[in-house]
């Protein structure tokens, strides 16, 4: 039987709804439309669309996730980085008259919610793992660069071509006479009033308040007779049930689709865990992923475009007391009638103003302190992040990330590879054994070698152990006549793991040695049965117990060494 938690999980969420949440998450709501409102005017400016449909993809992806997506808190709508990826896909696309790019874009939020519908369906959330820390610093300050670079010429009112950062920067300062002084004033007074306002009050979200102050100028000052570009005539945003048709080439389009999926997974994943922390609740990958495709599909079918999880909008409801879906379908509602009803309101908003807006968000994407952590841990980590971000800006968004996988993935196999390895000792008068290489104190244990390999030997690492415990038997002590292998950060077993572990044991018995195993996680007790010749090997519980047992005399040397000792 179906349960409603699997279909709904918003409905589900609400059963049980405590009356006193009601004015948290009615306040959250409403601040939360607040903020969309210019949010989503500048995300339609930057992809190149009317602003009506990014206010329907606000309107519709806000309903839809709350409705099916597992993350109580979660706000979903256009995003910067998803955006950022939308401009690109059209610009290639080469889709440039309105009703068609509309179209497209709604054609392609239909493909990006089949394809997350079908990655959650297969378990892929499961991928999630792959975009490491590094990859997504780097990426998400890729974005952010981008978007500055993409709004500069909005900002003093010319029409910049380039893309990136470096393009745009280059073409502005060739046309620096053709500056409109009333546009330029009016862009870096927004963006000042940006930056301080959310440096002095991070409480209150920057954006309607400088939204309100550039309408309140509009009303007072007599703009585009300044030169000072408007939006202009705003349609209510109505959504509207339609299927989108797309005439465009399969294959560019396709490739559109699963980079749009791949950015609106990676980007509505990374708030979804944030704040489920925060709350103490737990992520489930793969409904984070029904419930992005459901509602990339919802705003497809109603003339929007792709959407995804939206960290700033979700820390607002978060800060202002949202609890349950409750606050998302209270945004969806405020925005859908403020979408109806300020269409007039707003044409003669400054676009400059917009671009200011997206400007601060693209600085606030840029964060040197996690760059810095990065320096600080791993400095690979930290180039990992740095390629990644100048990927974004000047190649690709969908392929830097996959550059970013794929060479995290390298610097795991690299530290995996290499694991450390120790030889152990005692110290007088302490219990337990100790790495003598730490503590100069600790004295190896007269007649035995005892050496800890800090790693599962599997094909990344096997060799490594091959090539360790050689060393070690030669510089081990006169007269020794045992090696305790201390297997406790071992972990699993692979069939290059046993052949090499199978050389091992006979290179250091042909050396006089007697192999006692010690420790080791279940996982690769199990594995280790399986060879007969690891198997026969006597095994204790801990390293320090096979020492114990062989000093008791429980475990015989080797019988011609036994001979020789004899003799």
């Amino acid at each position: 039987m179906i349960r409603l938690g699997t279909i709904l999980p918003g409905l589900a969420a609400l059963r049980g709804y405590r009356p006193t949440l009601l004015a948290g998450d009615v306040a959250a709501g409403l601040s939360v439309a607040a903020v969309s409102v210019p949010m989503a005017l500048a995300y339609a400016a930057m992809v190149g669309l009317p602003p009506e449909t990014a206010l329907s993809a606000a309107i519709v992806g806000l309903a839809a996730y709350a409705l099916f997506g597992p993350s109580p808190r979660l706000v979903v709508g256009p995003d910067t980085a998803l955006c950022a990826v939308l401009a690109d896909v059209l610009a290639r696309l080469a889709v440039t008259e309105p009703a068609g790019r509309a179209e497209t874009a709604a054609a392609l939020a239909l493909g990006t919610g089949a394809v997350l519908l079908a990655a959650g369906a297969f378990g892929f959330g499961r991928a999630a793992v792959l975009l490491a820390r590094p990859v997504l610093v780097g990426f998400v300050a890729g974005v952010g660069l981008t978007l500055i670079g993409s709004q500069l010429g909005r900002l003093v009112g010319l029409d910049v071509p380039g893309s990136g950062l470096v393009g745009p920067v280059f073409a502005l300062l060739g046309r620096l006479s053709d500056v409109r002084l009333p546009t330029l004033v009016l862009g870096l007074a927004s963006l000042l009033a940006m930056l301080a306002w959310s440096r002095l009050v991070p409480r209150i979200p920057a954006a309607p308040v400088v939204l309100a102050l550039a309408l309140g100028l509009a009303a007072v000052l007599d703009l585009p007779g300044l030169g000072v570009a408007v939006l202009g005539p705003v349609p209510p945003a109505v959504p509207m049930l339609a299927l989108p048709r797309a005439d465009v080439p399969a294959e560019p389009f396709g490739e559109g689709v699963v980079a749009l999926a791949v950015i609106a997974f990676a980007s509505g994943v990374i708030p979804a865990r944030a704040f489920n922390a925060r709350a103490g609740l737990l992520s489930d990958p793969n409904a984070e992923l029904r419930g992005l495709g459901l509602a990339n599909l919802a705003a497809g079918l109603t003339g929007g475009f792709a959407v995804t999880g939206t960290s700033s909008r979700t820390a607002v409801a978060f800060t202002l007391g949202a609890r349950s879906p409750l606050a998302a379908l209270t945004a969806s509602l405020a925005l859908g009638l403020a979408a109806t009803r300020l269409g007039p309101l707003l044409a003669p908003l400054p676009v400059a103003v917009l671009a200011a807006i997206l400007i601060a968000t693209g600085a606030g994407l840029i964060d040197p302190r996690a760059f810095r952590r990065l320096w600080e841990i791993d400095r690979r980590e930290f180039w990992i992040a740095l390629i990644t971000a100048l990927g974004v800006v000047a190649v690709d968004a969908l392929k830097t990330v996959g550059l970013g996988v794929l060479l995290s993935l390298a610097n795991y196999l690299r530290m995996a590879s290499r694991p450390r390895d120790a030889r152990l000792g005692r110290i007088p008068g302490r219990p337990g054994l100790w790495k003598l290489h730490l503590h100069p104190e600790a004295k190896p244990i007269p007649r035995i070698l005892v050496w800890q390999f800090q790693g599962s030997p599997v094909f990344v690492a096997a060799d490594r152990l091959g090539e360790r415990l050689p060393r070690a038997i030669a510089k081990a002590e006169p007269g020794t006549r045992f090696l305790v292998l201390d297997c406790s950060a071992m972990t699993v077993l692979d069939s290059t793991g046993a052949e090499v572990l199978e050389r091992a044991v006979a290179a250091a018995e042909a050396a006089g040695l007697r192999v006692v195993l010690g420790g080791g996680h279940a996982r690769f007790r199990n594995r280790l049965k399986r060879s007969p010749a690891l198997a026969a090997l006597p095994w204790f519980d801990s390293a320090e117990a096979a020492v114990e047992a062989i000093e008791r005399g429980e475990i015989a040397p080797l019988a011609r060494e036994a001979a020789k000792t004899e003799g």
